[in-house]
């Protein structure tokens, strides 16, 4: 959804390709490292913790967007912990 609005509001494909990458990558980090925070806190904890960062990071983006400052490496970076934050409440 982000790399898209990239896409629409600026026409940059490479931006929209660099912050697809990194939600994937995001999400694969997110994974490697979601069992051990399970096994630390708790699965309700990582949970609720990974449901708040994604919803403040998705804010961030959605801020950031709707001010007009659409750089394609900062919208890429909080699409990143969004997505390792949704990987560590699967």
């Amino acid at each position: 959804v982000y790399g898209w609005s990239q896409l629409e509001q600026r026409g940059d494909s490479f931006g929209a390709a660099l912050i697809m990458a990194a939600s994937f990558a995001g999400l694969i980090i997110g994974t490697l490292f979601a069992g051990r925070l399970i096994g630390r806190f708790g699965a309700r904890s990582t949970a609720l913790a990974g449901v708040w960062v994604s919803v403040l990071a998705a804010a961030a983006i959605a801020a950031l967007l709707h001010a007009g400052y659409a750089d394609p490496f900062a919208i890429a970076a909080l699409a990143a912990l969004a997505a390792a934050a949704i990987a560590g409440r699967l």
